[in-house]
């Protein structure tokens, strides 16, 4: 990616952002922070039922490229 940028400016990548992305709010988003966050998501949601949720996902109909979601602008490296 360094030599990509050098040569030809910045890039553009897509993923796929977990639903718990959503609530972040600063910082750098981790593996740690990402169980941190789904073990708080689950102890908040405990005994209650979620109705009209659908188990099938994107990749079960062959579409699972479409689970991009997120867009990234890559500038640089290092630190400022």
């Amino acid at each position: 990616m360094m030599k990509e940028i050098l040569r030809n400016g910045v890039l553009t990548t897509e993923f796929e952002a977990p639903n718990l992305f959503a609530t972040y709010s600063s910082g750098l988003f981790t593996a740690d922070g990402f169980v941190q966050l789904k073990e708080m998501s689950l102890a908040q949601s405990e005994g209650k039922i979620a109705e009209g949720i659908s188990k099938k996902n994107l990749e079960d109909e062959g579409k699972a490229w479409t689970n991009l979601n997120h867009s990234v602008v890559i500038v640089g490296w290092g630190v400022d």
